[in-house]
């Protein structure tokens, strides 16, 4: 078995595709590691992790590097077992959920309409990311739907406070080449409620 390090790119009912220089390949986890990380996901896409693959090219994540930052959540109360724990000084605490370890950007897309664009839940997003030390953009999509004055006037304060914002529209390519720009050589995690158009965007 030869070791390789890499970077979690997908993680799957268990099992993670790890990309390294010499291509991808599928891992599961060490078991010893369940036990090192019980506040936290043990790995999640965006961990750097040294693994160990086997003649038949599959492959074992060995250890998991130290986490610089993740865009997380906490798990519900009523999220079953596992989304709570007693610590050590006996009070109950919540379990992070990761969406995103090391992102060097969140991109929370907004839909100006189809759906309504929900401005509470993109506040509590930014205030998550500000919490976590992560840099913020709003991408403001569909806005043909609206127009692009009526765009602007529905995202203009978060310009105001210093927050990114790009206004796209993925049916009528429009500001692609902005959003792409932004992407360019970074790990960012593309977050928002669901119909939003975030894969039509990535597509």
């Amino acid at each position: 078995m030869n070791t390789r390090r890499g970077l979690v790119i997908k993680s799957q009912s268990g099992f993670f595709t790890v990309h390294t220089s010499e291509g991808d390949v599928v891992c599961r986890l060490r078991g010893r590691l369940t036990k090192t990380r019980l506040d936290t996901d043990p790995v999640a896409v965006g961990d750097t992790v040294e693994i160990g693959v086997a003649d038949d090219g599959t492959g074992v994540i060995e250890s998991v590097d130290e986490r610089e930052r993740s865009l997380s959540r906490l798990a519900p109360p009523s999220g079953g077992r596992g989304s709570r724990r007693w610590d050590r000084d006996g009070y109950l605490s919540e379990r992070e959920q990761v969406i995103v370890a090391n992102p060097d950007q969140a991109v929370f897309v907004i839909s100006c309409a189809e759906p309504r664009p929900r401005l509470r839940m993109l506040d509590r997003l930014l205030v998550g990311a500000e919490l976590q030390n992560i840099p913020a953009v709003i991408c403001a999509n569909k806005t043909d739907l609206v127009g692009r004055r009526e765009a602007r006037r529905m995202f203009s304060v978060y310009q105001t406070i210093g927050y990114p914002v790009i206004y796209t529209s993925a049916l009528k390519r429009r500001g692609i080449r902005n959003l792409a720009r932004q992407l360019r050589n970074k790990v960012s995690a593309l977050v928002g409620p669901s119909g939003t158009g975030k894969s039509s965007l990535l597509n």
